[in-house]
């Protein structure tokens, strides 16, 4: 993600400015012409709601745990997916074995 999206610091712009290539670059080259074969190799700013999300997205402090007090997800947060994933490849076999014929 870091490879396609280019932050540009600033210092008289509050957010990261990130730039990026032209969608549809690398398609259908046969198919161009020159100045738009050029025109796509050239790299452009991100939208600004684009550049609020991938700013929040590359912040560490956005990425850091909160610890909520008495949080009622919290034994749902400390779960493994594999955990998850054998509960539901559980749960299948049963309905496929005694299930409803609907569900097979």
């Amino acid at each position: 993600m870091i490879t396609k999206f280019f932050p540009r610091r600033s210092t008289n712009f509050p957010l990261v400015i990130f730039s990026r290539p032209r969608g549809g670059r690398a398609k259908k080259h046969w198919k161009k012409t020159a100045p738009v074969l050029w025109r796509f190799e050239q790299h452009i700013f991100c939208a600004r709601y684009m550049v609020r999300r991938l700013d929040r997205m590359f912040a560490p402090e956005v990425k850091e745990p909160r610890h909520i007090p008495d949080d009622p997800y919290a034994k749902y947060n400390r779960l493994s997916y594999f955990d998850h994933l054998h509960k539901k490849r559980k749960n299948a076999e049963n309905i496929r074995q005694r299930g409803n014929n609907v569900y097979r």
